[in-house]
């Protein structure tokens, strides 16, 4: 017979006891019943061995226990209706007011001879007065604490795992005893527990073994017990009708004499469908059973969640599929209940009222608690499956706390979703590669510490400091995952971006699933945020730094820098209001660009272009400014990291749009995640090197153009802006000195040895060479004396051979140890010479970084790309060579030493660099040189065209290398012996390329080379010579031949061409920046327009159009319109010149006149005060505007709707209708002129203010209504043409070449070209590309007033119309300094006679004083009443004498800054002179006076009357005791400076011009107006000789320093050298096109300098030596010349017809320039 017992209720008391729930009533009749069931229970039931101790059996000691702890409590006269499970202080709460009866059948074993029922009622309320009755209850649950219950849950719990081993399991349980007697269970006789699980088996008690799980082996016999858990089971006992039921727990005796048959399966849905299954889990969810038990639970305060609806099928059917292979019967959680509880107790007491379900007609089919213990992904929940028999379906419910659950409307935890979510995604996950189904593994785990953390599997400390990690993705950024396409990372990527925890579960969740993040979808070595970017660059930096020590050195020193926004030239001051901070500069626009960001900005790049000089600290810059922004960086993710890159480094040809790629990838970002970063990660990019790698940039000293930036670098459409690094100021060169010297502690006096070279100190203002002299200056020091002229390649020699003793020395110590040292010398020799190959290779390749072996492949391939490119710039028949082969087979290769480690910055695996870019280009220069100098020496004449064709010099163009072509252009004028025949060479190299074409890059370059040391090269027989693309910008090549020379490409910009002969010769793609103008108009030409497609202009001359004031096209180039003084307007058409239509409404000039933008309209202005609107087709007025005064300018603004006008000094902007204006005013003067912006909404307008001389000057008369980054042409009356940069407020470029007025300026439509039209009858147009490829650059200087030599000769002082004085040097003519600061013309300048200071006074009544020693302005008092007409310096260099432009003479102290004024004169002073001893001043004055006073005390001293006229200027005798004068009234005087008495004086027939005394006072040589030179004997009174000059006044006159020649200029614009003695003239000097304006004989009398009207200075040399020596056979020749005269090359084009077309574009007419220049210049 199969007995069954039912444990549902069998520990009711248990569970109180456990739980630690109180039972407090005074109805003995409870706890009698209450403690019958459970004594009668555990009587007759066996020990169940459930591992929750809730069915184990109760001893007769343990019966005790229980009633002891049952009697202690309490007992309070209250209701029994309590509910359970609030823990120890829960009150017990009434929530039925029926009385319920608890009737439970035990089925018992064979044993027991009867069925039993046990009926008890229990009171759960007492009497309707409960309310009354629960208000008095107390709470005695604090007498018991909580922890004494724990205890005793352990204690019993101990005492069941000594009796049972083993554990209860879903599935079949079999319990029986083990008869190993080896096992520890079979000698303690305990009884065991197996699991069989899910299956079907047949058995008897003691005929069957299975395995125990203890010792393993299969003895388990005597089987007294089967449990069947959690599943639906059939049993029966031989014949006997099996029995059926799904119950979650059976227990069943087991008889030993009879056979049992079990089978137990998983619980499944009895439903027919999936459909069917929905369906019924709908009713049961709505049955009275479920509701009654949710009631019930509700009564507890317990919470239950019934879903809104059953999931969908969509849903159930993806589950179905991933999780159940389709079989839909194993799902219960179609409508799973939620059971929310607020504690551990109350959570035991809801499932304790789930279990009592059978009197709700509801049977518990399985049950799994995951509270105590784990669940497969931690979740923490109790979890019963209930079957509903009304409609044969199971339900599930899932009882958990409330701070455990994720249920969005309940749970406490933040982001509730996230669990849930990352379990459906790892769950539906079906991984398709080894990679997958790793990451899923790491999703399950990270799934289970998200758990942990949120169901507290693991104690608070451990979420603190999960928790401390935590950082917000706001501040570190995170980025998008590369592999998008899979699900789990999209869902992980936007978790993380969107979750902002703040309790510190959430923070401690957001941690694992961010490391997760990182270390699964991302990967370790990978950055998963904008941190993680900036750590990796910041490691990055730190490894460069490191390996780069010469940086990390050169930022010790570093020393602010100052920019501004233009470009430096090497004449240019800085000025300090002109300046700013570089740094701040680029920290201010950062900051800016970060305030100004919106969502249209923030895809826009902002750029800043840094551009200096070679040298001048750009990369010191980079690497300071990378160096601020990382210690300004915060960890913010919206902060932008600074990310420096090295373009010499990181370029490859092959690859240069992914440049930022590439680098990023150097520093550990891998490709997959740029596009992440890209989207997330704000950078500055500090990119260093554009000019060294791309050749087109390296263009006009390493400072790149506007239209490479805008098209190149920059783009379109990016915001940008631009700032140029300046010289070093003398304050910051001082600082940097002091830095150095700082760290070279025994070095002192650093400053004064500096100041013992004066050519050094142009060159400290650049930041590198600084640097690089102060390493040197020792060394520098011993080799040349103080006061030696030293070169750049000077400098970098001795730097040269410093560093090679320092190489050398580590190389000779790593041969020492491989014991094979060579002599030190020899190590010195190889050494440097594959330094100069190493860099000549590196100059071919067009890189400055060096590879090692491995890697020269790569670079040979670039190579010959390059070689492809630019076959007409290279010699195609070069052989580049590896690195390997170029140092060759020396004993440094022999023994393995590689130079580039010894002697180069390593920047990078297997990557390397000289010192800096102008190492590089000193070495190669040096290769060069040496390979010229050594095929001379080992070749005669005729042999060296044999042996040139291999030099160095004809491998490739130096245009892009300004660098190198000075080095060598400075070896030109080096004295050593060594290069003494290098010029000559270099000649030699230019005649080889007239007999082989092959040789033509070689001259190119020998040419360039000469024209950049200012090697005179007029008077040339370059007749056939080949010099494609040579540089001859501002070249002096007067009389030069170039017929039939090939000059393809060649640049002539400013050349001096007088006399030059292009006959024949190759002149394609030739530049002469400007192109040849067009005159014949036979008179003025008004204005000028071009067509809109500028392929035509129109243009107005007084000639023909006397009337006519204004012409426009029409915007389709067809019709043109015409106004004019004859109060009409015409419209013509443009192809044929015919008049259309004629239009007569104003009654007077019509000023102005424009077509509307559909051609249409036009619009028109009058002196009739009127504006007039008109129709183009019916040519009749539309719309009049009256009263409006004098109109001079009318425009239709942007699409025509609106209208610009101007009058007097006032804008008005009109609508269509001419009703409503808007005012622009600010002008004071009339406006002339209005230009709009290409955009039609900014406008440009220009007055005019006469200042002296008619100059019109425009600086102060443009006024911007909007900013707007153009460029402004404006026509001067000095005949220039202007252009400006209106975002700098600055002058950029002057056109001259006009002779007279400019009429009127046009730029054309889509080129950077202009065409302007004057009064000079040409029409002329001008190229205004700012940076032409043009290497060699020099300023125009203004017409030159006057100029001098310094005291010992060396330098020479110019001041010129353009208010700048300029210091040269003698020898080179190179321009040493510009001195900028007066605001008119240069008056005059001199040299102080000890050298040290030089004196400059202009037209603005402005002296200044400039020191020469460290080239500052000293202060000088005030600013004085007049303009100075002449100064002189005292003997002792201490005073000033001044002669203003009135009659008022200052005497200034230097020292002091005090000045006396000497007051005497009437009319003003023309000349004043210092005694020979300093203690006197002579004045001469239009008064016909001359005075003498007292230097000291500034009195008069005594008058000298005699003179009738105008005395014009005087001279002291040698001893100071004479005087001699010169006046207007034809004489020459001499008197006693003691007696004041005239002692004689010479006449002369007409007025004089000047006079010279000689050294020994015996001769005086005069000119005159009678256009003679006299000279005369002072101690016979008589007159020598006298010579006629002809037609031309001599305009000065001065001795020779032996006084043996008289030098002379004349107005012919010659200097001519005269014999003393007879008169006769020897020389005569031709080449300045304009008026000689000054000229000075060196000390030594060797060379001569004059300035001109024609803009330029002149070195005069003689070939025999000095000039003093010259004779009428010497050769005297210009030696240099500075400054630009125009090319003039003029044809007539056309007849005088109304309007002229011309196509600029036809070949004919390119043609025809060529061939005219040629012929012209014939």
């Amino acid at each position: 017979m199969l007995e069954e017992f039912d444990t549902t209720t069998l520990n009711v008391k248990e569970y109180g006891l456990l739980m630690g729930i109180r039972f407090e009533t005074t109805e003995c009749l409870f706890w009698k019943a209450l403690t019958k069931i459970t004594e009668e229970a555990n009587t007759l039931a066996c020990n169940d061995g459930n591992e929750t101790n809730r069915d184990m059996q109760w001893g007769p000691n343990q019966r005790k226990s229980a009633r002891k702890r049952s009697r202690t409590a309490s007992i309070d006269d209250k209701p029994l209706g309590k509910q359970l499970g609030k823990g120890n202080r829960n009150i017990f709460n009434t929530v039925d007011t029926e009385p319920k009866v608890i009737k439970q059948t035990y089925y018992f074993g064979s044993h027991c001879k009867k069925k039993k029922t046990i009926s008890s009622t229990i009171i759960e309320v007492q009497d309707s007065s409960a309310n009354t009755m629960n208000e008095q209850a107390e709470i005695k649950n604090d007498q018991i604490s909580h922890e004494a219950d724990q205890a005793y849950h352990y204690k019993l719990k101990k005492e069941t795992e000594k009796a049972v081993t083993g554990k209860i399991k879903p599935g079949i349980n079999l319990q029986g005893y083990c008869t190993n007697t080896g096992c520890l269970a079979s000698d303690e006789k305990l009884l065991v527990w197996v699991n069989l699980g899910f299956s079907n088996i047949s058995f008897s008690s003691a005929n069957t073994s299975y395995p125990c799980p203890d010792c393993g082996k299969s003895t388990v016999t005597f089987i007294r017990k089967t449990t069947i858990f959690n599943s639906e089971h059939k049993i029966s006992a031989n014949d006997n009708t099996p029995e059926k039921t799904n119950h979650y727990k059976c227990s069943y005796l087991i008889k030993s004499r009879l056979s049992y048959k079990v089978n137990a399966s998983e619980i499944r849905q009895h439903a027919t469908s999936l459909e069917d299954l929905i369906a019924r889990s709908e009713k049961a969810m709505e049955s009275n059973e479920i509701k009654k038990l949710s009631s019930k639970l509700q009564q507890y305060d317990i919470i239950v969640v019934k879903p809104l609806e059953v999931k969908d099928k969509v849903r159930l059917l993806e589950k179905i599929k991933n999780d159940y292979n389709g079989d839909y019967k194993q799902v219960f959680d179609i409508g799973r209940f939620t059971i929310l509880c607020d504690s551990a107790a109350k959570l035991q007491t809801a499932v304790a009222v789930m279990k009592e379900t059978k009197k709700f007609n509801l049977i518990v089919s399985e049950d799994k608690d995951f509270f105590e213990r784990q669940s497969k992904t931690h979740h923490r929940f109790h979890n019963i499956k209930l079957f509903v028999p009304e409609h044969d379906v199971y339900v599930e419910m899932q009882a958990t706390l409330k701070k455990f659950t994720t249920l969005e409307e309940y749970a406490v935890i933040e982001n509730p979703k996230l669990s849930h979510l990352f379990y459906e995604r790892v769950r539906a996950w079906k991984p398709n590669s080894p990679e997958e189904e790793n990451l899923k593994q790491a999703s399950d785990e990270t799934l289970t510490k998200i758990n942990d953390v949120i169901c507290e599997w693991i104690d608070d400390k451990e979420i603190q400091k999960l928790a401390n990690r935590y950082e917000s993705h706001l501040g570190i950024g995170i980025l998008k995952p590369p592999q998008l396409s899979l699900k789990m990372a999209q869902f992980v990527y936007e978790q993380l971006c969107e979750f902002t925890p703040e309790t510190i579960k959430g923070k401690a969740i957001y941690v694992i699933l961010y490391e997760y993040y990182k270390r699964y979808i991302i990967g370790d070595k990978y950055p998963a945020s904008c941190v993680d970017v900036a750590l990796l660059l910041q490691k990055s930096r730190e490894q460069e730094m490191k390996e780069d020590t010469e940086i990390s050195q050169v930022l010790e020193t570093y020393i602010p820098l100052q920019a501004n926004k233009y470009a430096h030239v090497d004449s240019e001051e800085n000025k300090e209001n002109d300046t700013f901070d570089c740094l701040q500069h680029i920290i201010e626009f950062l900051e800016e660009k970060e305030e100004k960001k919106s969502e249209q900005q923030e895809q826009q790049r902002s750029v800043m272009i840094i551009q200096g000089k070679s040298g001048s600290g750009k990369s010191v810059f980079c690497r300071h400014l990378e160096k601020t922004l990382w210690n300004n960086y915060n960890s913010d993710s919206k902060q932008p990291i600074p990310v420096y890159i090295s373009f010499a480094k990181s370029y490859n040809t092959k690859n240069e749009k992914d440049i930022i790629l590439q680098t990023l990838q150097g520093k550990n970002i891998n490709k997959a995640s740029m596009d992440a970063i890209r989207e997330t990660v704000y950078f500055v990019f500090i990119m260093d090197g554009f000019d060294e790698i791309f050749d087109k940039y390296s263009q006009s000293g390493n400072v790149l153009n506007n239209d490479d930036i805008e098209t190149t670098l920059i783009g379109v459409n990016h915001n940008n802006a631009m700032m140029y690094l300046r010289p070093f100021t003398q304050q910051q060169t001082h600082n940097y000195i002091e830095t150095f010297a700082t760290m070279k502690s025994n070095w002192t006096s650093i400053e004064e040895v500096l100041n013992t070279y004066s050519d050094l100190f142009k060159m400290i203002k650049e930041p590198l060479l600084l640097r690089l002299i102060l390493t040197i200056l020792p060394s520098l020091n011993q080799k040349y004396s103080a006061e030696t002229k030293i070169s750049k390649a000077q400098v970098y020699e001795v730097l040269n051979d410093q560093w090679i003793d320092i190489c050398s020395q580590s190389i000779f110590f790593k041969l020492t140890e491989l014991r094979a040292p060579p002599k030190i010398h020899e190590i010195k020799f190889e050494l440097e010479k594959n330094l100069q190959d190493l860099a000549f290779d590196m100059f071919c390749r067009g890189t400055q970084v060096a590879i090692e072996s491995n890697f020269e492949h790569e670079n040979n391939e670039v190579w010959s790309m390059e070689n492809k490119n630019r076959g007409d710039t290279v010699n195609e028949k070069v052989e580049i060579k590896t690195m390997n082969e170029m140092t060759g087979a020396s004993i440094l290769n022999k023994h393995g030493i590689n130079i580039v480690k010894y002697a180069l910055r390593r920047i990078g695996d297997n990557k390397y660099q000289f010192l800096h870019k102008s190492c590089q280009e000193y070495y190669a220069a040096q290769k060069i040189i040496f390979d010229i100098i050594r095929i001379s020496n080992s070749a005669d004449n005729e042999q060296f065209e044999t042996y040139a064709k291999n030099l160095c010099i004809n491998f490739k163009l130096l245009n892009e290398e300004l660098g190198i072509i000075q080095f060598i252009a400075e070896r030109i004028r080096d004295t050593q012996p060594i290069y003494m025949r290098l010029q000559s060479l270099l000649f030699q190299v230019i005649e080889v390329s007239k007999r082989n074409k092959n040789f033509s890059i070689a001259a190119a370059n020998a040419v360039t080379v000469l024209n950049s040391a200012n090697v005179n090269m007029c008077n040339k027989n370059w007749k056939n010579v080949s010099i494609p693309h040579a540089i001859l910008n501002h070249a002096y090549l007067e009389g030069t031949d170039f017929s039939n020379a090939n000059l393809d490409n060649a640049s002539f910009a400013q050349t001096h061409l007088n006399k030059t002969n292009f006959t024949n010769a190759s002149m394609n793609g030739i530049y002469f920046g400007e192109y040849a103008y067009f005159e014949g108009c036979p008179s003025h030409v008004l204005g000028v327009r071009l067509s809109p497609d500028g392929k035509k202009i129109v243009f107005i001359q007084i000639m023909k159009f006397k009337y006519t004031i204004a012409v426009e096209f029409s915007s389709d180039g067809r019709k043109i319109v015409s106004c004019s003084y004859d109060k009409t307007i015409q419209i013509w058409n443009a192809s044929t010149g015919e008049s259309l239509h004629v239009m007569h409404e104003h009654s007077d000039w019509v000023n102005a006149v424009q077509f509307s933008d559909d051609n249409s309209r036009i619009v028109s202005c009058s002196r009739d005060g009127t504006i007039k609107l008109w129709n183009v087709s019916s040519q009749s007025q539309s719309k009049v505007k009256e009263g409006l005064g004098n109109v001079t300018g009318v425009r239709f603004l942007l699409n025509s709707f609106d209208i610009l006008s101007f009058s007097g000094n006032t804008i008005r902007i009109w609508n269509e209708s001419l009703e409503n204006s808007q005012n622009l005013e600010g002008h004071t003067d009339d406006i002339l002129g209005v230009r709009l912006s290409s955009d039609g909404r900014n406008y440009c307008h220009i007055h005019v203010s006469q200042f002296e001389y008619g100059i019109c000057s425009l600086e102060n008369s443009f006024r911007f209504w909007k900013n707007f980054q153009m460029l402004i042409a404006c026509g001067l009356l000095d005949y220039t043409i202007q252009i400006w940069d209106v975002s700098l407020g600055k002058q950029i470029q002057t056109l001259k070449g006009h002779t007279r007025n400019i009429n009127g300026i046009e730029f054309f439509p889509n080129e950077a070209k202009i065409i302007s039209c004057s009064a000079d009858g040409t029409i002329r147009i001008w190229d205004i590309g700012l940076e032409r490829k043009i290497q060699i650059t020099q300023e125009c200087l203004g017409i030159v007033r006057t100029v001098h030599f310094s005291p010992n000769g060396s330098k020479i002082v110019s001041g010129s119309q353009d208010k700048t004085v300029r210091l040269w040097d003698a020898l080179s003519g190179s321009q040493i300094q510009v001195f900028k600061g007066h605001s008119d013309r240069i008056l005059g300048v001199l040299f102080s006679p000890n050298g040290s200071k030089l004196v400059s006074y202009s037209h603005d009544k402005v002296m200044i004083i400039w020191d020469l020693e460290t080239r500052d302005r000293l202060p000088v008092s005030q600013r004085l009443s007049n303009y100075i007409r002449v100064a002189q310096f005292s003997p002792n260099s201490s005073k000033l004498a001044l002669c203003l432009g009135d009659e008022n003479i200052l005497i200034y102290d230097i020292s002091s800054k005090q000045q006396i004024q000497l007051n005497g004169h009437t009319s003003p002073v023309l000349r004043i002179q210092f005694s020979p001893n300093g203690s006197k001043i002579a004045s001469c004055s239009n008064d016909k006076t001359i005075r003498l006073w007292d230097v000291f005390s500034g009195k008069e001293i005594c008058i000298f009357r005699g003179h009738s006229k105008l005395v014009k200027g005087i001279q002291f005798f040698s001893d100071g005791s004479k005087i001699a004068s010169y006046s207007w009234d034809n004489s020459i005087r001499v008197w006693d400076v003691e007696s004041t008495t005239e002692l004689f004086s010479l006449k002369q027939p007409k007025m004089i011009n000047e006079i010279k005394l000689s050294r020994d006072d015996t001769k005086i040589v005069s000119s005159s107006y009678d256009h003679t030179i006299r000279l005369w004997d002072l101690l016979s009174k008589k007159q020598l000789w006298e010579v006629n000059t002809g037609p031309n006044n001599v305009r000065g006159i001065q001795f020779s320093p032996d006084e043996s020649k008289i030098i002379s200029y004349l107005d012919d614009t010659t200097i001519r050298v005269w014999d003393r003695s007879s008169g006769q003239q020897i020389q005569l000097l031709k080449g300045h096109t304009g008026r000689i304006s000054g000229m000075q004989l060196s000390p030594n009398g060797s060379t001569l300098v004059s300035c001109s009207e024609d803009k330029t200075i002149r070195l005069w040399g003689c070939d025999s030596g000095k000039i003093v020596d010259a004779t009428e056979t010497s050769v005297v020749k210009c030696i240099w010349k500075v400054g630009v005269q125009k090319i003039t090359c003029r044809t007539t084009w056309w007849e005088t017809l109304m309007f002229l077309f011309i196509d600029w574009f036809t070949n004919k007419f390119y043609l025809t320039i060529y061939i005219t220049i040629g012929k012209k210049n014939n």
